[in-house]
């Protein structure tokens, strides 16, 4: 149930337009929680953080909303897919090139 509050709040602050930069940071929050979930999966023993604020970052309001659903209801199919597709963008892997000297040093 908790975790369905955040989204809820996106939902609602959505459709009457009051306080969308809350909600933008409720989502993008709710979403960094499953990214950094898919991070650790796929590289592990790699620092998370720089490697999800690249995907966070490079995500559209849809692949957030996807990412931010997946977190409320714990279905990580969705949010594979979204962090897949993010990944595969130009901009996504021009940010990992260059938070490769953060990740090493954090080794």
């Amino acid at each position: 149930m908790t975790r369905v509050i955040p989204l809820l709040a996106l939902a609602l602050a959505a459709c009457n337009g009051v306080g969308s930069g809350v909600a933008t940071d409720l989502g993008r929050e709710a979403a960094r929680t499953v990214v950094d979930a898919q991070m650790a999966s796929r590289f592990p023993g790699v620092p998370t953080k720089p490697l999800t604020d690249c995907v966070i970052d490079n995500a559209e309001a849809s692949e957030l909303l996807t990412l931010a659903g997946s977190a409320a209801t714990g279905n990580a199919a969705p949010a594979q897919d979204a962090v897949g597709t993010i990944l595969a963008r130009p901009g996504t892997q021009s940010c990992l090139l260059r938070a490769a000297p953060t990740l090493l040093t954090g080794l």
